[in-house]
């Protein structure tokens, strides 16, 4: 079995988000995302690296940004493109 450098043996693990979730979020294909995660683009094994990477993606196409109501979407700097916590569900892996 080869050892896991992210997590101590036991530890669960919290939330997961999938490639696909990803693609569905930041608007590229299933394929490009995939082609990115073993580039190094994102932090795929960082949550929260993720989703701001992700808003950051949304933030470039003009989209409104996860964890993030529309509303309060112009007024957030660029900057800070962090989500709420409150909105994730890890039972779902997605934002409500």
């Amino acid at each position: 079995m080869p050892k896991n450098t992210h997590r101590q043996r036991g530890e669960q693990r919290f939330a997961a988000i999938t490639y696909s979730k990803v693609a569905e979020w930041s608007g590229y294909t299933l394929s490009t995302i995939q082609g990115y995660g073993a580039k190094g683009k994102f932090p795929k094994e960082d949550v929260i690296g993720t989703i701001l990477w992700v808003n950051e993606q949304r933030q470039k196409r003009g989209w409104s940004l996860l964890g993030v109501p529309e509303t309060e979407c112009d007024n957030v700097p660029p900057s800070v493109v962090m989500p709420s916590v409150s909105g994730y569900d890890p039972l779902r892996a997605d934002f409500r």
